[in-house]
């Protein structure tokens, strides 16, 4: 199901670059979003390796960035949006 999801935010990213013609797109990470959620320990309390130290909690929002980047889009046009706690 995670991988499901990372490819839909791929498919997002492709989407709004390739088709509807944004220069650049941002992942929403924080204020209680889906990422904010794998990354705060408050909420986060998987044992697997999306859960555990911040190493493990960051590894779903790299494998968003990683397969955005797999399907074209640069880096230099990825934006992650992230707020501490949710503040």
């Amino acid at each position: 199901e995670i991988s499901d999801i990372v490819n839909d935010y791929a498919n997002g990213a492709v989407n709004a670059i390739d088709k509807a013609g944004f220069d650049c797109i941002e992942i929403h990470a924080a204020n209680g979003y889906l990422v904010d959620q794998f990354l705060q320990s408050c909420s986060n309390k998987r044992d697997d390796k999306y859960g555990g130290k911040i190493e493990n909690r960051l590894t779903f929002m790299k494998e968003i960035v990683n397969k955005i980047i797999e399907r074209g889009i640069s880096a230099d046009k990825i934006g992650i949006r992230l707020s501490p706690n949710g503040a």
